[in-house]
């Protein structure tokens, strides 16, 4: 389905932990933020023509000596990320975390982000006819009507609730994105290269939060279409600490 160019936003390995990226969660932010900010070696697995973006993401030559690039798809659920790290000799770290979002918020981020020029323009021209009519209706629907017709990347709830599965490492952090400083804080503030100032949101779909607020019913109408990714959420909301 529509996607944007591809990123060095995926997923990341050190002997400590995995970063598991899902999509329109911030996880090209977040990719480049852990590689500058973690002292140990740093592991990214991307596809190979993103392979020189991802080598560009240290902003010291300290970081960038401790960057390893493998090759890799832009989202790995945790069961092929383990494959991933077997592949390589990579032993399993301790634990791992993904970012998960309101369905709602995902879902107009997801339909602002199709609209996007450089997406239409390559997805109009290299894409399956699927990804065409998606954007197509990106273009001419109003979100309301097209969050009710069209699915996040395509994806059932059974399917995108996979990239939270708990059973594949010793464990898996689910981290709301509203969270994510206070993870992070908890998580890796030992780190001597850790400044949490350097987190950015560049690649973040940008709409005005008070013209695009979704109608109640469609809002109801996305959470039933993903109910288990909205009781994850909220379960991850309702966690007391890190």
């Amino acid at each position: 389905m529509p996607a944007g160019r591809e990123h060095g936003g995926n997923m990341l390995y050190t002997k400590d932990f995995a970063f598991i990226h899902v999509q329109k969660t911030g996880g090209m932010s977040m990719t480049r933020f852990l590689v500058n900010a973690i002292d140990d070696p740093v592991t990214v697995f991307v596809p190979d023509r993103a392979r020189d973006h991802a080598l560009r993401m240290p902003a010291t030559p300290e970081a960038a000596a401790k960057l390893t690039c493998h090759t890799g798809t832009r989202h790995e659920k945790p069961a092929a990320a383990l494959a991933l790290l077997d592949k390589h000799g990579l032993e399993i770290p301790p634990f791992a975390f993904a970012v998960i979002r309101d369905p709602a918020d995902l879902m107009l981020s997801y339909y602002k982000h199709i609209q996007k020029p450089r997406v239409r323009q390559r997805r109009m021209t290299d894409g399956d006819a699927g990804s065409k009519k998606v954007l197509r209706a990106a273009r001419q629907l109003p979100f309301d009507a097209f969050a009710r017709e069209h699915l996040f990347y395509n994806m059932e709830d059974e399917t995108l609730i996979r990239f939270y599965e708990r059973e594949a490492f010793p464990r898996l952090d689910v981290v709301p994105l509203k969270r994510v400083s206070e993870y992070l804080t908890a998580r890796f503030s030992h780190h001597a290269g850790f400044d949490l100032a350097k987190l950015e949101h560049r690649n973040k779909s940008k709409y005005d939060k008070t013209a695009d607020q979704p109608d109640p019913d469609t809002v109801a109408h996305i959470k039933a279409t993903y109910p288990k990714v909205q009781a994850l959420y909220e379960e991850a909301m309702a966690r007391d600490s890190w």
